[in-house]
């Protein structure tokens, strides 16, 4: 379970610079907010520091962030000043955004890591779609490291998201995520391949 973790952490800190790059330019070539979410604070360490020397370079808004370690009321703060017209970045801990926030005024994110729980990221591609939302649709990036575990990793949780919402659809049949479930997959795929 460990080594699956640091794994995890690695490609995240690997895919630092493509989710850079994504941010840089669709700031340069829109005039719309984004959203970027990460599961492992080195990762979101290393965008805010490399995303907050870009915008003081060229001239846009400081990024704000989102993280575990803010209480209510400076996560409401942070959501205010997002929501206002001064700032257009933010990036945030997918597991301290999922949750109470209401990002009506973006409908762009990236998902640089996924998670264990669909579910959660689910949640948070859901603060986007509030009451004052003008787009009709949620831009969700997913950001993916080709030929490592993030590959094998996607595999499985896009599946058991099929599976899920199809027995959804059909029989109304409720389920929980079980994240054991696919931490024992993802090894047993790493193992064979």
């Amino acid at each position: 379970m460990q080594s699956l973790i640091i794994m995890r952490q690695i490609v995240g800190i690997a895919k630092v610079d493509v989710t850079r790059e994504f941010v840089e330019e669709f700031l340069e070539e829109t005039d719309r907010k984004i959203g970027v979410f990460v599961h492992h604070k080195e990762c979101g360490r290393l965008l805010m520091e490399q995303l907050t020397t870009f915008c003081e370079k060229n001239g846009y808004p400081e990024p704000l962030q989102l993280t575990a370690a803010l209480d209510a009321s400076e996560r409401f703060q942070i959501q205010e000043k997002f929501n206002g017209p001064n700032h257009r970045l933010l990036i945030g801990s997918m597991l301290a955004s999922g949750e109470g926030l209401n990002l009506q005024t973006c409908s762009d994110c990236v998902m640089h890591e996924r998670q264990w729980n669909p579910a959660n990221e689910e949640q948070t591609e859901s603060r986007f779609v509030r009451i004052g939302q003008l787009s009709d649709i949620v831009n969700a990036t997913y950001v993916l490291g080709d030929n490592t575990v993030d590959t094998i990793f996607d595999g499985i949780v896009e599946t058991k998201r099929r599976i899920f919402n199809n027995s959804m659809n059909k029989t109304g049949y409720t389920n929980t995520w079980n994240e054991k479930s696919l931490i024992v997959e993802l090894a047993e795929a790493i193992a064979k391949s």
